[in-house]
């Protein structure tokens, strides 16, 4: 049993875990609102040690009250939809893109853990919070890591019964929404702006078809040869095996190798940066197995299932 009162954290994290730790909602909510009125910036700095200490608590604890209070914790600390809209201008002071999909990642990976709690509690508020993270990855565009969630929504309602898989079953219809809204929603918008426009001219409705049909170019471009994707998942299946077992050097050595794979056998565009990010995380969270896992299964999520790429 981990003894609650010796986080190895920050500061931070140290004044906030008591508080998390008492079930009291009071002092609970107080940390939530702490929370929230940071900016996406501090909360990005200190997401590690928070998201760390929060996981940890959680899977240790056996109060019901305690872990929803975590899962409301890790979702405060997602970046959130305004910090992947904004993040991509630089005229707006907000994390990177890429660290805002890899934290996005990362809380999404514990969540999904969460959606089988026990506790019906817990699992309310982790669809949720669930739901941002799906706001985020679609306005990253970010596809495939959407698909694969819905088909481990799918996978995991299949070993549960009654409020579980009603729980699951209604976090992949929210998953299955947000893809309709992604390439659909861009096609859709072809149509609104090009075709039902009457009072736009030639030109300007030519050229709007352009721009968007370009995206829909780019946003299907990041194919994966077959036998690039069965390495890619079995070295990270194997990664995230030994990690979890705390295996920390075959796990990093099983890392390294998939980031060589992503580097040399993948298509410049946005999964094989994801990807290759993915693995300097996971590898640089190591020896925590926990933070690692939650790296490893959002690259999983990343590569395509079935024949889709």
């Amino acid at each position: 049993m981990i003894d609650h009162d010796s986080f190895p954290m920050t500061p931070q994290w140290e004044e906030c875990a008591p508080a998390i730790r008492s079930g009291d909602a009071d002092r609970v909510n107080a940390v939530i609102d702490e929370i929230t009125d940071m900016d996406a910036t501090e909360r990005a700095e200190l997401f590690e040690d928070y998201f760390a200490g929060g996981t940890e608590l959680y899977d240790s604890h056996a109060d019901g009250y305690v872990r929803q209070s975590c899962v409301r914790v890790v979702e405060q600390l997602a970046p959130k939809l305004p910090a992947a809209v904004t993040g991509q201008s630089s005229a707006v002071e907000q994390p990177a893109a890429d660290t805002v999909s890899e934290q996005s990642d990362a809380v999404c990976g514990f969540l999904l853990n969460a959606l089988t709690d026990e506790d019906g509690r817990v699992r309310r508020s982790t669809k949720r919070a669930l739901q941002d993270c799906l706001r985020t990855d679609d306005a990253l565009d970010e596809t495939a890591t959407v698909e694969g969630l819905i088909d481990e929504l799918a996978a995991m309602a299949v070993d549960v019964s009654g409020k579980q898989e009603t729980h699951l079953q209604e976090a992949k219809a929210d998953a299955e929404f947000v893809m309709q809204s992604g390439i659909g929603r861009l096609i859709q918008g072809v149509h609104e702006e090009v075709i039902e426009t009457p009072d736009t001219c030639v030109c300007a409705r030519a050229a709007i078809a352009f721009i968007m049909l370009q995206r829909l170019r780019l946003s299907m471009a990041d194919e994966m040869p077959a036998d690039v994707k069965a390495s890619l998942r079995h070295l990270l299946a194997e990664a995230r095996s030994y990690a979890t077992a705390g295996d920390s050097d075959t796990a990093a050595t099983l890392l390294e190798s998939a980031h060589t794979v992503a580097t040399n056998k993948l298509p410049a565009g946005t999964r094989r940066d994801r990807l290759r990010h993915g693995c300097l995380s996971a590898h640089e969270a190591l020896p925590d197995g926990t933070l690692a896992v939650a790296y490893i299964a959002a690259m999983e999520r990343r590569l395509p299932s079935g024949n889709r790429s």
